[in-house]
């Protein structure tokens, strides 16, 4: 009997160490094409990105120390320049690219006036890494992301894919990816990281549309198509009009039902100084 019980666990153990290297085999190929992006810090080991969250610009940090109860705020936002105001701090403190616990180590090391301070460290709000989910889900829009990569099931598990829903599509730095079926367990363990588009298709899909005017050849109703760039679309419209200018507005509605306008220069997109912005469905383009 004591035999069985200790082939039983080997079997266990056997199985579950080929379930970590099944699931670190997905890690490595989906952040393959990441890896100049993603540098793990001299002098200490890798890390997946599914392990770890860096702080951005946006993101609130909860910082307490303890036994000192205060009536002040204890959330800090990080500012556009990668830095928190720390009013037990000399100057600002840069936490950009930093983990939550990297930089707990600089402020107990910085706080000068406490001495031996104990100082915990939180991320309350997570707002630099986010996706945007379309398509057929109950719930679209942005999604945070917890950590630097997360599997897609776990993002659509926010999104909420209606019953119609079949397969996902990923358009990453305006590049579009094969469709993922919903059903394939494997394809939902895809990794997705900040910045990612994800389209859900469904079967009830309907054509759809973004909308032109001003100085364009053909203005109108134009096809869309996911993936398609301000520059694609003003070329399926036939181009600008000679002595059109170079501005470009460009107006969709936000989560509340509201028109947001964004304007874009199309030299510098045409010179490599500015991004060719993705469009959506929807979208209301008028070139001046």
């Amino acid at each position: 009997m004591k035999t069985s019980f200790l082939l039983s666990f080997l079997v266990l153990a056997l199985l579950n160490i080929s379930a970590v290297a099944s699931f670190e085999k997905i890690v490595n190929s989906s952040t393959a094409e990441h890896a100049t992006s993603y540098e793990v810090p001299e002098g200490r080991p890798p890390v997946l990105p599914t392990d770890e969250y860096r702080i951005g610009v946006g993101d609130v940090l909860d910082i307490r120390l303890a036994d000192m109860p205060t009536r002040e705020s204890t959330l800090f936002t990080v500012l556009p320049a990668g830095v928190i105001d720390y009013p037990l701090l000399g100057e600002p403190l840069k936490v950009v690219g930093l983990t939550a616990d990297e930089i707990l180590a600089r402020l107990t090391s910085g706080i000068k006036v406490i001495k031996n301070p104990r100082v915990s460290v939180k991320v309350r709000d997570y707002y630099s890494h986010r996706v945007i989910v379309s398509g057929a889900v109950e719930n679209p829009g942005a999604k945070p992301l917890h950590r630097e990569a997360m599997p897609l099931y776990t993002v659509l598990a926010a999104a909420l894919p209606r019953a119609d829903a079949t397969a996902a599509t990923i358009v990453r730095a305006g590049k579009v990816q094969p469709p993922l079926p919903l059903l394939d367990q494997k394809a939902m363990s895809t990794l997705v990281f900040p910045g990612d588009i994800i389209h859900i298709n469904g079967k009830s899909d309907t054509k759809q549309f973004f909308y032109v005017g001003g100085q364009i050849a053909s203005p109108g109703e134009k096809d869309f198509r996911t993936g398609m760039t301000l520059t694609q679309g003003l070329m399926a419209c036939g181009g600008i009009t000679r002595g059109a200018g170079t501005a470009v507005k460009v107006s969709r509605r936000n989560s509340a039902g509201f028109l947001a306008t964004s304007e874009y220069d199309l030299r510098a997109i045409e010179t490599g100084r500015s991004p060719d912005p993705l469009l959506q469905a929807g979208d209301r383009i008028e070139v001046r």
